[in-house]
């Protein structure tokens, strides 16, 4: 599902690992991370344009001119191998001491 193309210092991988070091560091104990695939699948067209165009491409979107916009964002959808959007969920926990 996923194309594997970034803008430039876009990060390749997200690490739990450097979340579990920051809370640590923070001072909590029991620290557990995971990183859990978690894709967001839309139905083609409207449904999937409009998740990229508000969420996806929100900030990307702001210096392009808005008769423009859909047709970017039609771009956009017409490169993805399926109407999805990979994510990745971050899950979390740890205990305060005392």
């Amino acid at each position: 599902m996923a194309t594997d193309q970034r803008a430039p210092g876009w990060p390749r991988e997200w690490d739990a690992a450097g979340y579990d070091a920051r809370l640590r560091e923070a001072g909590f104990t029991d620290v557990r991370t995971a990183l859990v695939p978690d894709p967001a699948r839309f139905g083609p067209g409207a449904q999937l344009e409009a998740y990229l165009g508000t969420v996806v491409l929100g900030s990307v979107l702001e210096p392009v001119p808005a008769g423009q916009r859909a047709g970017a964002i039609r771009q956009v959808a017409a490169r993805l191998p399926e109407p999805a959007v990979d994510y990745v969920r971050l899950q979390a926990s740890a205990r305060i001491p005392g």
